[in-house]
């Protein structure tokens, strides 16, 4: 039988990585393994489901003041400027036809009556917001839509699956952390605590001591430096 466990975390969980080095001495699995024994179960490992939390923000629409827009293209047959030295002028978006005695307005079909000149989609070239900007936030329904687009593209890259294992001689030091932490809760004295393993984006240099991997009496490994002067009475 196995311990089915998921976890939700906004940290790297990438096999082999820093996130899975700590259950080696994660108090919680061997609990977990301990319980289904003591049920009455044969228990083999612990399978070990992370789903790791995007760390995507909906978009905000771009404050005002740091706006910027393109120049846009007025449109010439009905009276603006592609710009030049004194910048973009805006086509009337008509121009002027006579019939017989009577002049009238017709709407200009270079830009249909926008007064910006049309792009080879037939779309007017009006000033708008840089690529980069926008002018309203984000709805929740499509930033649903975005998030769930990112996770399809790779999906084992947001749901990590392992299999975690207690061997018999491990299991005795992890129940001993148990009845530690109960013991010394109220004094106030930290104990061994996993999360703290990766905190700052690596793995502790002290993990191979606490996980039992390393001895401290190894000089090679961990070399003895000399003592600051406040401590060479000890």
């Amino acid at each position: 039988m196995y311990v089915l466990e998921h976890k939700f975390t906004g940290v790297e969980t990438s096999l082999g990585g820093a996130y899975w080095e700590k259950l080696t001495i994660d108090t919680q699995v061997s609990i977990y393994i301990d319980g289904a024994t003591m049920l009455g179960y044969e228990v083999a490992g612990c399978i070990y489901d992370v789903l790791k939390r995007p760390g995507h923000e909906p978009l905000r629409a771009t404050p005002p003041d740091r706006r910027e827009y393109t120049k846009g293209k007025g449109c010439r047959r009905c009276g603006g400027s592609a710009g030049g030295k004194d910048g973009i002028v805006q086509g009337r978006g008509s121009y002027s036809v006579v019939f017989g005695a009577e002049v009238k307005e017709v709407p200009c079909s270079e830009c249909d009556g926008t007064g910006w000149k049309k792009n080879k989609d037939g779309v007017p070239e009006a000033p708008r917001l840089h690529a980069n900007q926008r002018d309203s936030d984000e709805t929740v329904e499509v930033f649903e839509e975005r998030l769930l687009g990112v996770i399809a593209e790779s999906p084992d890259s947001w749901l990590q699956r392992s299999i975690v294992v207690r061997l018999e001689h491990e299991l005795p030091e992890m129940r001993q952390d148990v009845v530690d932490s109960i013991a010394i809760a109220e004094l106030g004295i930290a104990v061994r605590n996993p999360e703290s393993c990766s905190r700052f984006g690596r793995l502790c240099e002290f993990f191979p001591l606490c996980s039992g991997r390393s001895d401290v009496e190894n000089r090679e490994q961990w070399p003895r430096g000399r003592a600051h002067p406040e401590l060479a009475h000890a």
